[in-house]
């Protein structure tokens, strides 16, 4: 199942969420259906991300993948948001 998901992700989820500056990661499928994925870029921040877990991923997911029931995002701080922050702090640079 993490296969045809990943595949889906890649072929219909992802490009969409490219189009508006963010991405998609599979952090892993349980035995029971359980979806994990993390929101990047834009995604991880925009207000509207619940729509976005709802109308798009949910949705296509549960279309596609027998078996998968459910849906969660895991919600952290970006690698390339930690790296803007380290560079600023090793600059001195006061934040605001």
């Amino acid at each position: 199942m993490y296969q045809t998901i990943e595949n889906i992700i890649e072929t219909e989820i992802r490009p969409q969420l490219q189009a508006h500056g963010g991405d998609i990661e599979l952090l892993g499928v349980s035995d029971d259906g359980k979806v994990r994925v993390r929101l990047i870029g834009e995604c991880a921040t925009c207000p509207a991300s619940h729509l976005t877990l709802e109308n798009l991923i949910e949705a296509v997911l549960k279309e596609k993948v027998p078996g998968v029931t459910e849906i969660s995002v895991t919600q952290s701080v970006s690698d390339e948001l930690i790296q803007d922050a380290l560079r600023l702090l090793r600059k001195g640079v006061s934040p605001g």
